[in-house]
Parts: structure tokens; C-alpha cells; sequence
């Protein structure tokens, strides 16, 4: 079973019962700047790209999660759902607000601890197919005091003070803006409401601060910086950031637990944390790299659009007769425009990246710095097809195995409720998309780089090119293999991650 031990790290803001040591501490410790505060709130985790395509990687990458067979079963989610329940001290009649709910793990639990009216509990998630399958779960429980929506909880209305509590697990590291995500939840807690929150601690794991460093080293931070850091990082971080956002006695604890991964060989996890990384939401390297041969492909439809031109010009006195299936396939053809043509550059690709190549289209776009709609579409694609390129934290960890054990599930009998475990899978191991969700993930990006305007997007980092990217590969393979050696003992990679747990007041 997943074990979690309380650290002697941790953070606090103000009083709780008799505690005079906190209060101490909280009186020698400055008040955060005016300045201070906003550039908290303002810290981005994919500064790199704009919120509405990071936002739409995300959802593709969750949407592709919720559809995999064992779904429900991460011993991960659950232990992380019994610990939220722990800190979370339910009452009957509390009403709950349950943010990024996934599987609805914990929202179903915190149903069984508050009773009915006035106690009741509304979960929200931006993932469409998560919310699917957190209500096939509320529906499962037999329980009628949880509604689950879906909704962008960066930016979405609820009525203020309506909230005994609000819960986020593993869920800060996926918002766009964390800092004023919290700033807005605060407002939906009743005076003396409290959130409860959770983040892992950064780095993740050894090879996530190897990465972090040697991109660095390499002058590609910018594209590939450590999301945990947005969320504070630390402790004291953590801390600093809820205080910026406006709550009140604030503690921040740091819990351990040890997640077990599946691998054959220190190299194969090497790879596969490559590969997780550069497909992340976070990150999505191939969306800069996909640019070049974007470019050279749009070059090659338009040749062959005017070759087509001027073979139907040649032709027209022998023309197919209107109307016939000859006549609409040259006309279709000759008028495709590169949006279009794009779509179907995406759908061969998608059966390219089955074989380990990479999604190439056409069509351009302003959705990110350097790269073009198909780019984006072909990102989001990739997204969807990894099994492990939800980034990091708590996903990333399911993915790849699981904590040892499995406990009793979360609530009672039953299947425990929660992200992905896949025990027999290599570690951030590529599957084949699903055609559905690929297709969807395409299809949101393209149109959501083509809503972000026709202005001419910016270039790509100057250093950012397949050579930079390749050295920075060699390089972090070569030290991540040395280090996962040793960790790697009868076939998994066992590694001490550390949760940080906040309980905040809004008042």
C-alpha cells in the first residue's frame, strides 16, 4: 500500500487552536509586497503557449485518459482521495465544491460524509469525457446529493460564499494561472470557508530536475520549465502563493509516498520520461519542432494545387460532364482550401504516429509563438495518442505504475475510483490514439488557433530547432539512465515523491 509519512517541512500562516509556534513565526514574517503578490498570481505553467491551446492539450490529454478501460483504477488517485478526505475534517450539511474532480473519486466520498440537504456536493471538470465518467460513477454510488458539471474552473461563475469547502487534487499544476484560479475560488467560500489543495513537490522525481536542469543549461527553459514551480515548488512556496491570492492561515505540510513503476531496463524508463516530457501539455516541444516540415508541406499543396490548375486548364475541352463523381472529385480537389487540406494531412498522420512517426498538416494559425494551426492540431493529436503526456505529478505517476499495494477502496467495496494505472505498461509508453479522440483533439486545436486571429504569429525561440533538441536528448538519456540504475530493482523504478498539502481559510 502507498505509504505517507508527515515531514518535518512545513509551512504555516497564521494561527489554529493553541498553537503558539506557528503564531510566532506568522508575526516575524513579513507581509508579501503589492508587487510581490501580483507576480505570483501572474506566474504562468505554459508561458509559452496562449490558454486557449495549453487548455486544449489538456483536455485532450484527460479526454484520452477517461476512455481507457481502467480508468478507475489507480491506486494512486486513491490514496491521494484518502489523504484529501483526511484533511478535509467533513461535516454533515457542508456543502462541497470539488474542482478538477476527474473520476469523481473524491466526490463521491465527500458525498457519503456530508448527507443530505443542506450538505451536498457539486464537482466540476473541463475534461468532457471525465465528466462522462465521474457521473457514470456518482451513478454507480447510488448517492443523489452530487451533481457534476462541466466547466473551466479559471473561469467559469458560481455564486460567492456558497462553499463550506473546496478541494483540488493534483489540480494546480494544470491551470494555466494558478495564482488567479485561487484568487477566484476564494470567493466562492463562505466566511471561514476553507480549501484544501494539493501539489507535488518539485522537482517531481530525480530525472524531472535533471530535465529542468540540463534544458536550462541547454537555453531552452522558456519552452521547458518546471510547472511545479508556477505552484510554488516548495513548502514555502505554496504558501507564499495562497497568501498572494488572498487566504488566510494558511498551512502547508509535506507528505511522502513511494510510486512503483514498471520497467525493464534503466534506459526504457529513460525514454519514456523523454517522451512524456516533450508531449506534456506543459511543454509540447514537437509543436516547434513539427513547424519546419509544417512549412514545407504547406509549399508542397500549393504546387500541387497549380500543377492541378493547369492540368484542368489543359483538359477543359475534355471536362467530365457536370455533376458526374469525376467532375465534383477535380472540382473538390482543385478548390480545397489549406485548412481543409490540412484535415486530411492530420487523418494520414494519425496512422504515421501509429508507427512512431510524427502528425504532421496544413493551415496556418496565430494559436502560439512560430507555429501553424496544423501544428497545433497535430500537437493536440499527440497529445491524445501518449498515454503518459499529462505531465507531471499525479497522472504521470499513475500512468506509469502505481504506489505499492493497493488498499481497500476509497468509500467502501467496489472498484476503487480513480486516474489511470496500467500495471503491465512500460512507463510513458506510447499507444495507438483512439481515432475518435484524436480526430476531436485536431479538430479543437486547429479551430482554436484559427479563433486566436489571423496576425502573424511570433518565431520560435532561436535556439529552438530538432539539432538543440537532439543534444539536449542525448544528453538527458545518458543521465537519467545512470540515475534510474539506481532505483531499478526487480523490474520497477521505485521513487520517494513528496505531496504538499494546503489548508487555507478564506477569512
Amino acid at each position: 500500500m502507498s505509504t505517507f509519512s508527515n515531514s518535518s517541512s512545513s509551512s504555516n500562516s497564521g494561527t489554529t487552536g493553541n498553537d503558539s509556534t506557528s503564531s510566532a513565526a506568522a508575526h516575524q514574517r513579513p507581509a508579501a509586497a503589492a508587487g510581490d503578490s501580483a507576480e505570483l498570481l501572474a506566474r504562468c505553467t505554459a508561458a509559452q503557449m496562449d490558454r486557449m491551446l495549453y487548455q486544449t492539450l489538456v483536455i485532450s490529454s484527460f479526454d484520452g485518459l477517461a476512455m481507457e478501460p481502467d480508468a478507475n483504477a489507480d491506486p494512486i488517485a486513491d490514496t491521494l482521495a484518502r489523504r484529501m478526505l483526511a484533511h478535509a475534517q467533513l461535516r454533515r450539511g457542508h456543502r462541497v465544491l470539488d474542482l478538477a474532480t476527474g473520476t469523481g473519486l473524491f466526490a463521491v466520498a465527500a458525498g457519503r460524509a456530508v448527507g443530505s440537504a443542506p450538505g451536498g456536493v457539486l464537482a466540476l471538470d473541463i475534461s468532457t469525457r471525465m465528466v462522462e465518467l465521474a457521473r457514470r460513477n456518482v451513478k454507480t454510488s447510488g448517492l443523489r446529493n452530487i451533481e457534476v458539471r462541466q466547466a473551466d474552473v479559471e473561469a467559469t461563475d458560481l455564486p460567492p460564499a456558497s462553499y463550506d469547502l473546496i478541494t483540488a487534487s493534483a489540480a494546480l499544476p494544470y491551470m494555466y494561472r494558478p495564482g488567479e484560479a485561487l484568487a477566484r475560488w476564494r470567493r466562492w467560500l463562505r466566511p471561514n470557508g476553507r480549501l484544501v489543495v494539493n501539489s507535488f513537490k518539485s522537482p517531481y522525481d530525480p530525472e524531472c530536475g535533471l530535465l529542468y536542469e540540463l534544458a536550462a543549461a541547454h537555453g531552452l527553459s522558456s519552452v521547458l520549465a518546471d510547472p511545479l514551480a508556477a505552484v510554488g515548488g516548495d513548502a514555502e512556496g505554496v504558501r507564499r502563493l495562497l497568501e498572494a491570492a488572498g487566504y488566510k492561515r494558511v498551512q502547508v505540510t509535506e507528505e511522502s509516498m513511494e510510486v512503483l513503476a514498471p520497467a525493464a531496463s534503466a534506459r526504457e524508463y529513460a525514454e519514456a520520461m523523454w517522451a512524456s516530457s516533450v508531449t506534456s501539455p506543459h511543454h509540447c516541444l514537437k509543436q516547434y519542432l513539427l513547424e519546419p516540415q509544417v512549412e514545407h508541406l504547406e509549399q508542397q499543396q500549393r504546387q500541387q494545387q497549380q500543377q492541378q490548375q493547369q492540368q484542368q486548364q489543359r483538359r477543359r475541352p475534355h471536362s467530365p460532364l457536370p455533376g458526374s463523381p469525376a467532375a465534383a472529385s477535380a472540382s473538390a480537389s482543385a478548390s480545397m482550401p489549406s485548412s481543409l487540406a490540412g484535415q486530411e494531412l492530420g487523418s494520414a498522420a494519425a496512422g504515421q504516429r501509429e508507427k512512431g512517426g510524427a502528425a504532421v498538416g496544413g493551415g496556418r494559425g496565430a494559436g502560439a509563438p512560430g507555429v501553424s494551426a496544423a501544428a497545433l492540431a497535430a500537437a493536440a493529436a499527440a497529445g491524445a495518442s501518449a498515454s503518459a503526456s499529462v505531465g507531471v505529478g499525479a497522472s504521470r505517476a499513475g500512468k506509469a505504475g502505481g504506489s505499492r499495494g493497493q488498499g481497500r477502496p476509497l468509500g467502501g467495496g467496489g472498484p476503487a475510483l480513480g486516474l489511470k494505472l496500467q500495471p503491465g505498461q512500460r512507463p510513458g509508453s506510447l499507444q495507438a490514439p483512439d481515432a475518435g479522440v484524436t480526430a476531436a483533439a485536431a479538430a479543437a486545436a486547429a479551430a482554436a488557433a484559427a479563433a486566436a486571429g489571423a496576425s502573424a504569429p511570433a518565431a520560435a525561440p532561436a535556439e529552438m530547432n530538432a539539432e538543440a533538441v537532439q543534444r539536449l536528448k542525448d544528453e538527458f538519456l545518458s543521465a537519467a539512465e545512470r540515475s534510474v540504475k539506481k532505483r531499478l530493482r526487480s523490474g520497477a523504478v521505485r521513487t520517494q515523491v513528496h505531496v504538499l498539502w494546503a489548508v487555507a481559510y478564506a477569512s
